[in-house]
């Protein structure tokens, strides 16, 4: 029974783009408010400070009030409070302990106990406080402003971080997946030629059991590091060499002739003469043409012909069977996806050939002569 894989999880981008900003702007208006209470406190106290140093300075002084500048007024509590001189917002009652500030009519107010006969009051103008604390207010809501900008913008480059992260560990557990189905196809074959080997070995009278131990043993051998290789490329590691067409082509068909003769088909071998090496990943380009030759056999008809061919600074394989490929996919599944999707990782797609026969082919790279 086919297992079908899992569908793909959905990944709510808005909502996670949303949160993210959401959780940051919320912080950052309710620090803009704290700041901003506080920013507002310390400029008021500023200036009834230097308020109150100005006052204690003049009364220090023993000047007169109305002569002296910045005072508003001076109030003595025999006339009732009346005003004596300046003009001062209202008429405050005589502090009996330290200089108390108020703001009264736009004016930062300060009275203050002169002596017995009266009290002193000075008042200066709270617009520049009130100027300062709103240029204040703007840097400080400009900041907020920024960094939900800031939020939104790292939210999305983190978003897409996710996702990119999350559909490279999907792709990697399906290239996993269709690894493992394919080492198990391989495996198979390779065991298949083996004991089919060995039993003709021994149906034969006088047959040479010691050669056919060691073409078995060759073959598991090899079986083996075919299995390690595609471990390799499915954990995406792989490694370019020079490689020998001629040399890959027999190592294909040694894998599979067996599984050939078994079905009554021939596999042959056409090389054309001289073929000069290519530059590829041995496992990747192995894996595609072991994979198009189990499709020729298992799906195709008639001979299957592992050919390679040199056409300006490439060499071409191709292999062939003589069914009729009605449609550009009917021999598609996940060993042939798998095959496409890693000779695109060589850069060189894997296409197929239009005439009467089913013919699929992968271009590869010559090597570059060395100079000596």
């Amino acid at each position: 029974m086919t297992t079908l894989p899992p569908p793909p999880v959905p990944v709510p981008r808005r909502r996670m783009t949303a949160a993210c900003v959401g959780v940051v702007a919320l912080v950052a208006v309710l620090a803009a408010l704290l700041l901003s209470g506080l920013v507002q406190r310390l400029y008021r106290d500023e200036a009834m400070i230097a308020l109150e140093q100005r006052t204690i300075t003049l009364l220090d002084s023993g000047a007169r009030p109305a002569s002296q500048p910045g005072v508003v007024a001076a109030l003595a509590p025999a006339a009732g409070g009346r005003r004596l001189a300046g003009d001062v917002p209202g008429a405050a009652p005589m502090p009996g302990g330290p200089p108390a500030g108020t703001v009264e009519d736009g004016q930062l107010t300060l009275t203050a106990r002169t002596s017995a006969a009266g009290v002193l009051r000075i008042a200066e103008p709270y617009a520049p406080v009130v100027r300062r604390t709103y240029d204040t207010w703007g840097l400080i809501w400009t900041g907020v402003l920024a960094a939900i900008l800031l939020s939104l913008l790292a939210a999305r480059w983190t978003q897409r971080a996710f996702i990119r992260t999350l559909a490279q560990t999907g792709t990697l557990v399906e290239r996993e997946r269709a690894f493992s189905e394919h080492a198990a196809h391989q495996l198979r074959a390779s065991v298949t030629a083996m004991l089919l080997g060995l039993e003709a070995a021994l149906e034969r009278s006088g047959g040479n059991l010691t050669a056919a131990v060691r073409t078995a043993l060759r073959r598991g051998h090899r079986a083996t590091a075919s299995i390690d290789d595609l471990l390799a490329l499915a954990r995406g590691r792989r490694t370019r060499a020079v490689l020998e067409p001629r040399r890959l082509l027999e190592e294909v068909h040694d894998t599979w002739a067996a599984k050939a003769q078994a079905a009554g088909r021939r596999l042959t071998v056409r090389a054309g003469a001289p073929l000069p090496p290519v530059v590829a990943a041995h496992a990747a380009v192995l894996h595609i043409l072991n994979v198009l030759v189990d499709n020729a056999l298992t799906h195709g008809e008639g001979e299957v012909t592992l050919a390679a061919a040199a056409t300006g600074g490439h060499v071409v394989f191709s292999v062939r069977d003589e069914g009729r490929l009605a449609r550009p996919h009917t021999h598609d599944g996940t060993g042939l996806a798998l095959a496409r999707a890693l000779a695109e990782a060589e850069g060189a797609p894997l296409r197929t050939v239009a005439g009467g026969s089913t013919t699929f082919a992968l271009e590869l790279p010559a090597a570059q002569p060395t100079s000596r």
